[in-house]
């Protein structure tokens, strides 16, 4: 609806497979009264997900606090269900060696990205693994510290394969010829075309607990540059692309790219014409409310864990950022660019790396790996503390920053 109302042309939608974890429901029941509390499960341990046997997991209640080996002294743990708090790095398995059954996790204040990485494993680990509500959490913590109190946790996670959505439409270029056009095949300004993109979804350590606000901040910002081109009429054709499976494995511009755009011709010839679209160049933009500063960027982190630089890239893309920082003053005045834009391809003394403090995987990445030229337009200097996490809520989101982006 939205690029209906911006008047794109061409809209088109591509569903693919995805294959992700849905909570099919979990909850704590107290054995004495047979009250009944909602978990949420949490993210599975490679494949293995927090699913519960039949008759469900039935132990002694246990505030543990932090999970260090201290905070086990004077209490059977083995067969119990534990309360940790959130900010409890891994722990966890301190509590699964000595012979825990579950562990409940809560919001104890410090709920952030990094603690959300250490809930789970890469390794098909059997530790079901629970988010409870802090309100719920805080009554848990008096039954169990005023006695002895017993539970039962039963829930249901499954991997199933869904329906991702990629959505695209156009903005056509010029139709006039184009003067010393150096491909014979392509002479009108509107055969070229740039793509523009950004990704819908979100995700969370607590897959039914995903709100995604700061994730929102790209998309949102993909629709404002979406009008923003419209409006000024582009000589080369532009495709505004929004994509989903962002969080499993880059799922959707790979989908995207297997479908439409192939550098190879043998692989490119076997694309439908109606489905080809032989883009000259990719923008992706990938954004955060923390910074009011907006940075280009050639690599990410999701094809290169090393963080290596490839010179090659980097000087490809080197004239492309330069440009940016000129734009920036041409629109905003002199000075503007560095206090609105930071050039993280070819920045004076330093690297990119130095304005990308946590790894983030870029959809960029696939379109470089795919063997097109693509780079991203990321917010800088940024841990993005809540992204991941069941707190990623619109209340959290730096307002005055993205409206100033």
């Amino acid at each position: 609806q939205q690029f209906e109302a911006l008047g794109l042309q061409d809209i088109r939608t591509d569903v693919f497979p995805v294959t992700v974890p849905v909570d099919k429901g979990a909850t704590l029941t107290i054995s004495d009264t047979g009250h009944s509390i909602r978990l949420y499960s949490l993210w599975p341990n490679h494949v293995r997900t927090p699913t519960t046997p039949r008759n469900g997991l039935t132990g002694p209640i246990v505030y543990t606090k932090k999970g260090e080996f201290r905070d086990f002294n004077g209490y059977d743990i083995q067969g119990s269900i534990i309360i940790m708090d959130f900010d409890s790095e891994d722990n966890f398995i301190n509590a699964r060696m000595l012979g825990a059954s579950a562990i409940l996790f809560f919001d104890n204040g410090r709920v952030n990205r990094s603690e959300a990485e250490h809930k789970f494993m890469g390794l098909p680990l059997n530790v079901p693994r629970y988010w409870v509500d802090k309100q719920d959490a805080d009554q848990l913590i008096a039954l169990a510290e005023a006695g002895t109190v017993t539970g039962t946790v039963n829930a249901l996670m499954e991997w199933e394969e869904v329906e991702g959505k990629n959505i695209y439409g156009w903005i056509p270029g010029l139709d006039e010829e184009m003067p010393n056009a150096r491909d014979e095949n392509r002479t009108r300004w509107k055969d070229y075309t740039v793509v523009i993109e950004s990704f819908y979804d979100a995700m969370s350590v607590v897959p039914a607990l995903a709100p995604g606000a700061e994730s929102a901040t790209g998309v949102a910002a993909l629709l404002e540059v979406a009008k923003a081109v419209k409006s000024y009429k582009p000589k080369y054709s532009v495709v505004i692309l929004a994509t989903s499976g962002h969080f499993m494995g880059l799922e959707g511009i790979n989908n995207w790219l297997y479908r439409h755009g192939r550098t190879s011709t043998h692989f490119m010839s076997k694309i439908p014409a109606e489905d080809k679209i032989d883009f000259d160049v990719f923008f992706g933009i990938d954004l955060s409310s923390h910074d009011q500063r907006v940075g280009s960027f050639a690599f990410g982190t999701f094809n290169n864990s090393a963080w290596a630089t490839n010179h090659y890239i980097k000087n490809i893309f080197a004239p492309y950022s330069r440009k940016f920082g000129g734009y920036i003053q041409e629109a905003f005045g002199v000075g503007a660019d560095s206090s609105r834009y930071v050039n993280a391809i070819v920045p004076p003394q330093r690297t990119w790396k130095d304005f990308m403090p946590v790894k983030l995987g870029l959809d960029s990445e696939a379109v470089t790996f795919f063997g097109k030229k693509g780079m991203s337009f990321v917010t800088p200097n940024g841990i993005r503390e809540l992204v991941d996490t069941p707190n990623d809520r619109f209340e959290s989101v730096n307002m005055d920053n993205i409206t100033e982006l």
